[in-house]
């Protein structure tokens, strides 16, 4: 997906012609596996071994689920795993700290959308969320560990709103690799049948999108993990036909 926004920039290619291409490649099983011993978890389905590769996932992992916890069944997305961080370690319904970490993640969220990355965040939430390992510490100001904890950090901001109001707060997003990042999040979520979108669904969502960005819907919603949670009929009925043209 990243690939795909990255070789929409107009000049992008042009400016770093001369730039050395790296290949980052995925952990192997194997060495998932062993981590996952090493750290006394309980065993792991294969499905789950093939999403932990990716190292972050890993650790987010280690860091949700206790050494005896077992494993939700059917946790095997990118998404899924994240939304169990997120309720479990970041904004536990029944922690009373939640009310004051929900406050600055909206912050944060409102300001990476300005395309600010480095937050001031002074306070107990602020060093608590650094604990968990959402934040990092740099010079004084807060940064989001990794761009999949900004995209769903942008995605629970964008979805506090209804439909129409979730493309207008996508849409005001300044740079064009959040903006895709947070747009492929909030799809994931409510496309997501096994946890809370928050009242949204993908169809008032897509409708109320501009041109340029069901474009890049149409590029998410196909390369979802499980097409199933698509209903293509009902998305194309909420569109208007300039909107269809756009879409596919």
């Amino acid at each position: 997906c990243r690939l795909v926004a990255w070789r929409a920039l107009p000049g992008s290619q042009e400016s770093l012609a001369g730039w050395e291409a790296l290949e980052i490649s995925e952990w192997s099983e194997e060495l998932v596996r062993e981590q996952v011993a090493a750290s006394q978890r309980p065993n792991i389905t294969a499905d789950l071994v093939k999403l932990l590769r990716t190292p972050l996932l890993l650790d987010l992992f280690v860091r949700t689920f206790g050494r005896q916890e077992p494993v939700p069944a059917g946790l095997q997305s990118r998404h899924g795993l994240l939304r169990a961080y997120w309720e479990r370690r970041v904004l536990p319904e029944a922690d009373p700290r939640a009310a004051d970490r929900r406050g600055l993640l909206v912050r944060v969220a409102e300001e990476e959308a300005r395309g600010i990355r480095a937050h001031d965040a002074l306070g107990q939430a602020a060093d608590d969320l650094t604990s968990e390992g959402l934040f990092s510490l740099m010079g004084g100001q807060r940064i989001l560990r990794h761009v999949l904890l900004r995209d769903f950090a942008m995605m629970m901001w964008a979805l506090q709103g209804s439909g129409a109001e979730v493309g207008t707060r996508l849409a005001s997003v300044v740079a064009r690799l959040p903006q895709f990042g947070a747009l492929r999040a909030t799809l994931e979520a409510v496309c997501d049948t096994s946890g809370p979108s928050g009242g949204a669904n993908a169809g008032s969502i897509v409708a109320a999108l501009s041109p340029e960005l069901l474009s890049d819907a149409a590029t998410v919603l196909g390369e979802l993990e499980d097409a199933r949670s698509v209903d293509l009929n009902a998305l194309l009925a909420a569109m208007s036909e300039s909107s269809q043209e756009s879409f596919l």
